[in-house]
């Protein structure tokens, strides 16, 4: 008897951390997400998986209805509305007085839920959230593009020379791997629903940097990224990225957030140039998507798998099949950096031009300066007599 109300009181117990799922068209990687949470170390009643279906048309809801019997799993349906409205909903729906803020393309590892806990119980003060630690999959094949993103562009997951249990600022508060009091989001706002795809979470960091704010980075709080990045996909979240970075500084007049969302290009920053990117974007956006096709190009002949070199050794053995390949992957490689040398000769005319164009301008508008002090002059000399 006493063992069937202890089973009752677990099974209606609040949780005490709720993980908030995004999601949208990935139900296949977000079985393997909702199957590293259904394997956590912390006891089932502790914790609740909240999964935000953002408008799916796949079979993200018979995935879910297969994890139900395994953890307390959640599944709310919505109208496609973007991440912000998503995340929204979740928090809304959460029982735990801890959010983590998961991506459905991600893996937990087994102690990332315990983890997070013992970080909040350091740090017990309602307005410090939590950053965990992301890298790629060991399943994965980290491309040199990979790297890019995260070790030298540093676009996703890029941890730098952070060191365990160092506060951050607003700035760090980021989606898919932070965990927060739930009781400081509703005092202070949740997410801005303007935000679709991006930028959502710094900029709702922002506002609440204004109440104090804080994030600690916990290194033992791993989860691993399983999809690999491709050139198209990265291209994709630079513009979105991009958007959503114009709209956060529109929204917020302060010279934080303007730092923050400006380009890092060093002939602007310097003023080399006296860019006007809506005055110069026809000019290089077809470059642009040119340059985007090449690349694609590049990527495709490199994830063959193979070296020339190495074809020719086994054409010695396996016959001509193996050098006939060798030699067209040679063919188009050289068919494209051919490509590649008469754009970039394109691209600096073109660069020229324009620099050109802007000394052209700039010697009419100092020159229109001395006519308009001339002619103020004679005016005033026409007063004066």
């Amino acid at each position: 008897m006493r063992k069937g109300r202890s089973l009752r009181r677990q099974q209606t117990e609040s949780p005490l951390i709720s993980v908030v799922i995004p999601t949208f068209n990935r139900a296949a990687m977000l079985s393997a997400t909702l199957e590293s949470l259904a394997n956590q170390r912390l006891p089932k009643n502790r914790y609740e998986v909240v999964v935000v279906d953002d408008g799916s048309k796949d079979s993200t809801p018979n995935v879910c209805r297969d994890f139900a019997s395994r953890m307390q799993l959640r599944y709310l349906h919505i109208e496609n509305s973007g991440i912000s409205a998503a995340k929204n909903t979740g928090i809304l729906a959460s029982r735990g007085k801890l959010l983590l803020f998961a991506d459905d393309d991600d893996i937990a590892d087994s102690h990332l839920l315990e983890e997070h806990l013992k970080a909040h119980e350091q740090h017990p003060e309602e307005n410090v959230a939590v950053l965990g630690y992301t890298t790629w999959a060991p399943t994965l094949s980290v491309t040199p593009l990979m790297r890019y993103v995260t070790d030298i562009g540093r676009f996703l997951f890029a941890y730098g020379n952070l060191e365990d249990g160092q506060m951050l600022d607003f700035t760090y508060f980021w989606g898919g791997r932070s965990s927060c009091k739930q009781s400081f989001l509703a005092k202070h706002g949740l997410f801005n629903r303007q935000f679709h795809f991006g930028s959502e979470d710094v900029e709702l960091g922002y506002r609440l940097s204004k109440f104090g704010f804080q994030v600690v980075f916990h290194r033992a709080a791993i989860s691993y990224m399983a999809r690999p990045l491709t050139f198209e996909a990265f291209c994709v979240r630079c513009e979105r990225q991009g958007e959503a970075l114009f709209l956060f500084s529109r929204l917020h007049d302060d010279p934080i957030v303007e730092q923050y969302c400006r380009s890092g290009d060093p002939f602007i920053e310097r003023r080399t140039l006296r860019a006007n990117p809506e005055v110069r974007w026809p000019d290089v956006a077809s470059l642009f998507r040119e340059k985007i096709n090449q690349a694609g190009r590049l990527e495709r002949l490199l994830a063959w798998g193979f070296e020339p070199e190495e074809l020719d050794r086994a054409g010695a053995v396996s016959g001509d099949t193996a050098h006939a390949q060798a030699e067209a992957y040679r063919l188009q490689m050289r068919e494209l950096f051919a490509s590649l040398q008469d754009s970039l000769s394109q691209s600096e005319q073109r660069a020229c031009r324009i620099v050109e164009r802007e000394a052209e301008l700039a010697e009419l508008g100092t020159s229109f300066q001395a006519e308009s002090h001339k002619f103020k002059e004679d005016i005033q000399q026409l007063s004066d007599s």
